[in-house]
């Protein structure tokens, strides 16, 4: 409740409190986050090691704790990133496809701007780059075609409580979305 209640009613200068209770002496200490970096590459170093490959990590915290997204939380199966322009939301989906891609994902990038942003994609192994209407369209189509082919695996293993079929994990990722709606729009590189 304190934790709270301090987040709430003080501004800290770098936007959020580190909140650390002492229980051996009896104290609680408040003291504003350090900034994040402008720049924080994804820690590669650290994927060789990660074993759980469902789990796509993408950030790093103020303490330097990966954060990752489990892909197997159904709550959590899909993932929307929005914000303003700026915020960060094709830097952060940047590190998911890579992150994907280095843990063995079969990664599917709809890129509607045709944006500069995905062209190091283009020749990497592993990586589809759509950026034609028709491109996107087929690469949509077979996502979903390759969903309905495996649903009724996975279905038989849960219900008749089998391991899960072997399938290598799949990312659609589509970059600004409402430009996929929009195709008439002028382009990035227009």
């Amino acid at each position: 409740a304190v934790q709270r209640d301090v987040t709430l009613r003080l501004r800290s200068p770098r936007g959020a409190w580190r909140h650390t209770w002492h229980p051996h002496d009896d104290r609680y200490r408040i003291c504003a986050v350090p900034d994040l970096p402008t720049r924080a590459p994804l820690p590669v170093e650290r994927l060789r090691d990660w074993g759980a490959g469902d789990r796509i990590p993408f950030a790093v915290t103020h303490d330097d704790q990966i954060v990752s997204w489990d892909t197997t939380d159904v709550r959590a199966a899909h993932m929307l990133l929005a914000g303003a322009t700026g915020a960060g939301k094709t830097t952060t989906g940047r590190a998911i496809v890579l992150a994907a891609i280095l843990l063995g994902w079969d990664v599917r990038v709809c890129d509607p701007k045709r944006d500069e942003d995905w062209a190091w994609l283009a020749a990497w192994p592993g990586g589809t780059v759509a950026t034609t209407l028709e491109q996107m369209h087929r690469v949509i189509t077979e996502t979903h075609g390759l969903m309905e082919k495996r649903s009724p695996q996975r279905w038989e293993a849960a219900t008749h409580r089998r391991p899960a079929p072997d399938l290598r994990p799949v990312l659609l990722y589509v970059d600004e979305l409402a430009d996929l709606f929009v195709p008439s729009r002028p382009t990035a590189s227009q």
